[in-house]
């Protein structure tokens, strides 16, 4: 299946521009859930020794990454609507860096 490119970046910017405009409430829903058990269920079976340093793709307000950092792990978060990516850094004091889409990989 080929995409086209106009229209992923249309998708992009509508999903981003979404979850901007309701940063507040998506962590008011993501904040009682609870997914330590498949946190620790992950950790648990790696091959790899922790701490880990961990990439959380799309973290949202940053309950993973706090619930990682909690762990002992490092953890590095990547997060497209700025709102989300302010609030993930305020609440899990980890680096979060702000996805940005670019008309030169989707040509």
């Amino acid at each position: 299946m080929t995409l086209d490119p106009e229209a992923v970046q249309q998708i992009v910017q509508l999903s981003s521009k979404h979850n901007q405009s309701r940063a507040e409430a998506f962590w008011e829903v993501r904040a009682t859930m609870t997914w330590r058990k498949n946190i620790d269920a992950c950790c648990a079976t790696s091959a790899v020794r922790p701490p880990f340093l961990v990439s959380d793709f799309g973290c949202g307000p940053g309950r993973d990454l706090r619930a990682f950092v909690e762990r002992g792990h490092r953890a590095i978060g990547l997060e497209g609507a700025q709102a989300l990516v302010e609030m993930a850094r305020r609440r899990s004091g980890c680096e979060v860096w702000q996805q940005v889409s670019c008309a030169c990989c989707c040509r």
